[in-house]
């Protein structure tokens, strides 16, 4: 065997195939846990990420450039220093991972410690080569190259430090229903979604106030929407508008185009009945080209959630009311009634606010 060259011959060698291993080890056990394969003591360590992005994404994202690299480093020498840093920038993510198990996960993932161990057992190879030749480099006595050992030393010992810092800065738990609630209040609105300036209109489907305004109401949308982003909350004063508002969201999320002229006919129907049906709303929905669609239980709930979180964050009591908001100054104001919440009136208020 010893006449192959490509066999390992010096222990630097076997250190680097040690390494090398390690490394493959490394992205196979990130495929395994991207496919979920793992066990369920790994399932809470699913529920966390890292600057938004799944663990096992990082994985892949760090182990294919490293034995790119590796490779790069049999004509490149120079690049085995920069997988060197990869791998102690690496070990200090790790190092917090093992920390957020132990004492914010409070159980332990054996994928998860299984590559910690890969990149531990690399980045000790590696520092086993790097004795070496500091070790040379000092026998040999030229300063100058005993001082760019240890600057190379030191530079690893900075890049530990700051895999370590960038993962506790980016390690977060990842809320599931808390994305899925902010997905439903994204696809409730409607105007402007960058913008600054947020309005939200709060009526409630028996209240005589709210359906005398509710053609106003049409007329001014989308000047309001060109300036705004547009919110309709129900509040429900009246029992009969809970009977009205998984209907409305339904139309609000799935119907945007058409949603004011349905809005307008859950109006009328509203005139008619407290307890809408099915087949009612499915009527209203076919005259107006469109299919309802009913939503799941748990988007009903999170916006009835979120309708009640509203009118305790603005302090709402009755309708029809509308809160004008600037998100960036936190700044806002009130329109109470139909002879309040006039074009002209939410215009200037727009306007004012904008400018504060």
């Amino acid at each position: 065997m010893s006449n192959v060259s490509w066999w390992p011959r010096k222990l630097e060698d076997w250190l680097y195939v040690i390494v090398i291993l390690a490394t493959v080890a490394g992205l196979v056990l990130s495929g395994v846990s991207y496919l979920r394969m793992c066990s369920e003591a790994c399932s809470e360590v699913h529920n966390w990420r890292l600057f938004g992005m799944p663990f096992e994404y990082f994985g892949g994202l760090f182990f294919i450039p490293l034995l790119i690299l590796f490779g790069l480093a049999t004509k490149f020498p120079w690049l085995k220093f920069l997988c060197g840093l990869m791998l102690a920038g690496a070990a200090g993510a790790e190092v917090k991972f093992i920390l957020l198990q132990k004492y914010q996960i409070c159980s332990w993932c054996p994928i998860c410690l299984t590559i910690a161990a890969c990149i531990f057992v690399a980045c000790a190879a590696l520092f086993v080569i790097y004795a070496m030749e500091l070790k040379t480099l000092i026998a040999r006595g030229v300063r100058g190259d005993i001082m760019t050992g240890f600057l190379k030393g030191f530079t690893g010992l900075s890049l530990f430090a700051l895999g370590f810092l960038l993962a506790t800065v980016g390690c977060m738990r990842f809320d599931p229903l808390a994305a899925q609630e902010a997905t439903v209040k994204d696809s409730m609105s409607f105007g402007k979604k960058d913008g600054a300036i947020e309005i939200y209109m709060f009526t409630d489907w028996a209240c005589p106030a709210c359906r005398e305004m509710e053609h106003d109401l049409e007329k001014m949308a989308p000047d309001i929407m060109q300036k705004a982003r547009l919110t309709f909350v129900d509040y429900a004063i009246h029992t009969e508008t809970l009977n009205y508002s998984p209907y409305n969201v339904s139309f609000m999320i799935k119907n945007k185009p058409e949603y004011f002229k349905l809005r307008s006919d859950l109006t009328e129907l509203s005139l008619k009945t407290a307890t809408p049906t099915d087949e009612q709303v499915e009527k209203i929905a076919e005259k107006e080209g469109v299919k309802y669609q009913q939503l799941n239980y748990s988007d009903i709930t999170l916006s009835q959630k979120y309708f009640k979180q509203l009118a305790k964050q603005f302090g709402v009591t009755k309708t029809p009311t509308m809160v004008i908001i600037n998100t960036k100054t936190k700044k806002g104001k009130k329109l109470i009634g139909v002879p309040e919440i006039t074009e002209s009136n939410v215009l200037k208020a727009v306007e004012s606010l904008e400018k504060e």
